[in-house]
């Protein structure tokens, strides 16, 4: 074994904890995007499956607005959350039907499934439901309010 190749996963949160802190206004989704961990390929999609379609805890909108306007809001992403003339055209469309996670612990690396488009930065970046190779994301840092 190599150093630092060691992972741990902890289970240490309750369901019932998780499902209060979701209905809270100010919890947005987000993903810490370590390799190892299914969350880095699924929080959205788990999100949506079980506490939109299964739960039913978010509606819809609620989802959609903590995925990225309520993000940009919190960390003074200027110009990006929300689907406006003059936004930068960070975009995502999937199939509500077929949204759902895939990855796994055993497979924390696997896609989605349901994920039609995605446009980062105005660029294509999935085409139905195909990656398209490029990356054209960029670091964001709030700069006095404005990103």
């Amino acid at each position: 074994m190599t150093e630092g190749s060691t992972r741990v996963a902890s289970f240490n949160m309750h369901a019932d904890d998780i499902r209060a802190f979701m209905q809270q206004e100010w919890v947005m989704t987000s993903s810490d995007g370590t390799d190892g961990h299914p969350r880095k390929y699924a929080s959205f999609p788990k999100k949506y499956r079980d506490y939109v379609l299964g739960e039913q805890l978010l509606s819809l909108e609620d989802f959609l607005y903590r995925s990225s306007g309520l993000t940009a809001e919190t960390f003074g992403l200027a110009g990006r959350g929300r689907i406006e003339i003059g936004y930068v055209a960070d975009v995502v469309a999937f199939d509500p039907e077929t949204f759902a996670p895939v990855a796994t612990f055993a497979a924390w690396n696997e896609l989605s499934e349901g994920l039609v488009y995605s446009i980062v930065n105005g660029q294509l970046v999935v085409d139905k439901g195909k990656y398209t190779g490029i990356l054209p994301g960029i670091v964001l840092r709030k700069r006095n309010g404005r990103s």
